[in-house]
């Protein structure tokens, strides 16, 4: 396994085996192709499963890193319930249950901001991180900060 110029993962043909006998998804990842992987992709295509073609390193072929991360920005792995989630109404609701109304009007004036930037995605991911890590009973520390002051209505 290396890393290409973007620091995605590439994966040799092991890699890409252990991933298709532990039944994981293979839409996203990156190859390193050889005549393995050549045979993978030919039978794939031969015998007109649901398996999807591996990539080669090389399709990946953005300019530069910013027009990478503007690519990934719209790529979110989390489940489609937090993807649709109202995540507006969900934090002011949040935001209503506190004692004053300055949390309220705080995070009111902070979801603009989020939503100007076009960061609404993630706060829908910190909401699903934050369920994940209660669900199996992880224990985290916020650190108070004003860029992490939403998060303290999780």
């Amino acid at each position: 396994m290396i890393k290409n110029s973007l620091g995605q993962i590439v994966l040799n043909s092991n890699d890409c085996m252990e991933l298709l006998y532990n039944d994981y998804d293979i839409n996203n990842i990156i190859v390193n192709i050889d005549t393995d992987i050549d045979l993978f992709n030919k039978y794939t295509h031969i015998m007109n499963n649901s398996w999807p073609k591996l990539k080669a390193n090389d399709v990946v072929d953005l300019d530069n890193i910013v027009n990478f991360d503007k690519l990934n920005q719209t790529k979110w792995f989390m489940p489609d319930e937090y993807k649709n989630l109202d995540i507006v109404n969900y934090l002011m609701e949040k935001a209503r249950q506190q004692t004053h109304t300055i949390h309220y009007l705080r995070t009111e004036a902070e979801l603009q901001v989020y939503d100007e930037r076009g960061l609404l995605d993630l706060l829908r991911f910190l909401v699903y991180f934050v369920d994940i890590m209660r669900s199996n009973n992880i224990v985290w520390e916020l650190v108070e900060d004003q860029v992490y002051q939403v998060m303290l209505y999780f």
